[in-house]
């Protein structure tokens, strides 16, 4: 879980100290650094102060929150008169939460909001769909896929799951089959994947650049991944559903048992 802060300096600590365990922070000391600082780190929430920058640029700021739709947005500012079309404007352009210094910043709503937008954030939900199919597993191994899930590791495999579970990898693909599951290989490509169409979809990051973050060896298996999952090309993908929509239309609908070997990815329809 990526979180950007673009706060002043001393209000970064409030944040940090905060923000849900698992969210990996980034601190932009300027607004003007947001735009290049979101497209690096694909971040999942922002947490941003529009006071942040003496000379502030609004139409690019308001453009920069319009740019990344998929991201969720906190406004934690001082609450000016002179602030407030900027905030409608902000509003208008997707930002849904504000909290404001030294009204109803206290710890404990900071807290609460920060974690709202947790929960509401395309990652999280995509998480705990997956994890939501793990539940017939041992308890040992379902916390040891959890954990590769949660930590979005791109070098995680079914090898590193059979460690952090103390089995063999055939124990632990026994375990999936006679649960019912699509193999752990599949699990893991399910969870790579719906985070590389979160990524891809607002369009402000390249296939090249999202395969490397994901741990892809090539571009064209990621671009495959997303064609045989969703039946769409990268270059499509703004054109496609919205990340939540193809969240439900993979991993809602009833798991079916998979077979041999000829199993492949996941598609749109279900994770199989």
């Amino acid at each position: 879980m990526q979180l950007i802060i673009a706060v002043p300096a001393y209000r970064v600590a409030r944040v940090r100290n905060v923000a849900p365990s698992g969210c990996a922070a980034v601190v932009v000391d300027q607004l003007v650094q947001l735009e290049d600082a979101m497209r690096a780190n694909g971040a999942d929430i922002a947490v941003l102060d529009p006071l942040l920058d003496q000379s502030l640029d609004e139409p690019q700021l308001v453009q920069t929150v319009r740019r990344h739709a998929c991201v969720r947005w906190l406004l934690y500012t001082q609450l000016r008169p002179e602030t407030a079309r900027l905030l409608l404007d902000l509003g208008g352009a997707g930002v849904r939460s504000a909290v404001f210094a030294g009204v109803d910043d206290s710890t404990h709503h900071l807290s609460a909001a920060l974690g709202e937008l947790v929960r509401a954030s395309i990652t999280h939900r995509a998480q705990e769909r997956l994890v939501a199919l793990l539940a017939p597993l041992p308890r040992r191994l379902r916390a040891a896929v959890e954990q590769c899930i949660h930590d979005d590791d791109a070098r995680a495999d079914v090898s590193v799951i059979a460690t952090r579970a103390c089995m063999t990898r055939r124990t632990v693909e026994r375990h999936f089959m006679r649960a019912g599951l699509p193999t752990p290989k599949i699990i893991l490509r399910a969870a790579r994947v719906l985070t590389a169409y979160r990524l891809l979809y607002d369009g402000t990051r390249t296939c090249d650049g999202v395969a490397k973050t994901l741990g892809y060896g090539k571009v064209s298996t990621l671009r495959a991944d997303l064609k045989r999952t969703f039946g769409v090309h990268a270059r499509a993908l703004q054109d496609a559903p919205a990340p939540e929509m193809a969240i439900e239309a993979l991993l809602d609908a009833p798991v079916s048992r998979p077979t041999g070997d000829t199993v492949d990815a996941p598609r749109a329809a279900a994770v199989r």
